[in-house]
């Protein structure tokens, strides 16, 4: 099964965020948080999508972040944005690699902000870790925080390049129906993947 890595996924999807039209208005969004999780044989991928409705804290983040005033964030700013905004797109959701330490690689952001003032942005982070031999596995933990503030999340897992699942964890409600998963304050979940053994090379004398 050949499986494609998150981050040309991260700017295809930003591409469409900034491109495509929006139809957000005020008054009917609430806050939502979208989670996609891939783990390889060598890294562990996220991409976080987080809607903000209309309100104080997007007005906030403009008027420190937006420094030409065109009402977007992009380039530098988006980078600078991005150094607040994260912590709050990641508030009470906790990701843990069992067993291991991965080392972090610096996080990307894209924002968009719709016509009536929502703002949807989309992050990506990476976690490199060291290279499994075939066979072993490797497992990716989900946790929300018992806090009446989290916002609740929907979630998605899958393998990521030379890797197969192994196990899908997700609260009992969803056991039929894996992609609609959504986590609430104080629920958790996990993937736990196993490298898939390599495959032989063609012979020089293959046909």
């Amino acid at each position: 099964m050949l499986h494609t890595a998150l981050r040309p996924i991260f700017f295809a999807l930003a591409a469409a965020l900034l491109l495509g039209p929006s139809s957000a208005g005020a008054h009917t969004l609430p806050q939502e948080r979208k989670v996609v999780a891939q783990v390889s044989g060598d890294r562990v991928e996220i991409l976080v999508e987080f809607l903000e409705p209309p309100n104080d804290r997007v007005q906030l983040l403009l008027r420190r972040f937006d420094l030409d005033g065109d009402g977007e964030l992009r380039g530098a700013e988006a980078k600078l944005a991005g150094g607040a905004w994260s912590k709050y797109i990641l508030a009470g959701l906790q990701f843990e690699v069992v067993g291991e330490s991965p080392a972090a690689q610096e996080p990307e952001i894209k924002f968009r902000r719709a016509q009536k003032g929502a703002l949807t942005s989309l992050l990506y982070m990476r976690w490199d870790l060291p290279q499994l031999a075939p066979g072993a596995t490797r497992t990716l933990r989900l946790k929300m925080q018992a806090d009446e503030k989290t916002v609740p999340t929907a979630i998605s897992f899958s393998p990521g390049e030379a890797t197969d699942i192994r196990e899908i964890a997700v609260p009992l409600r969803f056991k039929s129906n894996l992609d609609a998963a959504v986590l609430n304050p104080g629920e958790r979940a996990h993937l736990r993947v196993e490298v898939a053994a390599a495959r032989p090379s063609p012979s020089a004398d293959s046909p």
